[in-house]
């Protein structure tokens, strides 16, 4: 596993929050490990605020609720964490329009299960093959899939990153969270970012990053590659590679973002 956040070379503070749990103590063995990225809008306080707010309320309502079974429960997760943001925005005037995108992935049982609001992403890698499994909440998705805009079209879209879903913008969210699990295989690479990194490091950047390096070098070269491209946005990234079974079950405390530095 490895995990990197930085406020990238434009912006002087980072919105985004981005945390791993891994199952032990007070979180459920059966529950599997979590991985989050999130990234806040609404300003530096607000933003920040929210992004820190999602990856906590996420991992507490998913692990505190030990009863829904997946992938419900890490979509109930994503859910209650907008009424959350939502309602704190709502009594504070400070926080006025906070927001935040959120991906998470859990690993359980032999099977991976993720949920997804806004324009973070979650990749796979099997075999050499990358594959985008998430589809981006934006304007420009929007678009594109309506055919009101071709793909030539969209390289000079100028509101490219209007968001058109986020936890926290409204009291209710629809959560991208598909039915059916991802069997499993020994040295899948899951790759969670904010749009600091996708928005300037293509598909195939990510594959040959991941090709024979470890799980944080990967991170570490895929983070160095957005600032080199100007790193306009706060970078985040995650990566998790899939072992034997027996490694994958060992227990380890929570790691969050403010463990890992901002670069």
């Amino acid at each position: 596993m490895g995990m990197v956040t930085d406020p990238g070379c434009i912006r002087d503070h980072n919105e985004d929050s981005i945390a791993v749990v891994r199952p032990g103590g007070n979180y459920p063995l059966q529950k599997g490990a979590l991985a989050i990225v999130a990234d806040g809008m609404g300003g530096h306080q607000a933003g920040e605020y929210a992004s820190r707010l999602a990856v906590d309320a996420i991992s507490q309502c998913y692990y505190g609720d030990t009863k829904r079974l997946p992938p419900e429960d890490l979509a109930h997760s994503l859910q209650e964490a907008n009424g959350k943001i939502f309602r704190e925005a709502a009594t504070d005037s400070t926080l006025h329009g906070m927001g935040t995108t959120a991906t998470a992935l859990a690993l359980r049982q032999g099977k991976a299960y993720f949920a997804h609001v806004g324009d973070s992403r979650l990749y796979r890698m099997r075999e050499g093959v990358i594959e985008l499994l998430t589809e981006d909440h934006t304007l420009l998705m929007a678009l594109l899939k309506s055919g009101s805009l071709t793909e030539e079209q969209a390289k000079y879209f100028p509101d490219r990153h209007v968001i058109t879903r986020a936890l926290g913008s409204h009291p209710e969210v629809e959560v991208m969270s598909p039915e059916k699990g991802i069997e499993l295989e020994i040295d899948d690479r899951f790759l969670l970012c904010s749009d600091g990194l996708h928005d300037l490091v293509g598909s195939e950047d990510i594959r040959e990053a991941l090709l024979g390096r470890t799980a944080q070098a990967a991170c570490e070269l895929l983070v160095e590659l957005a600032k080199n491209r100007g790193g306009h946005d706060n970078i985040s990234v995650i990566i998790v590679r899939i072992g034997e079974p027996a490694k994958q079950d060992r227990p380890a405390p929570v790691t969050r973002t403010d463990e890992v530095g901002n670069g």
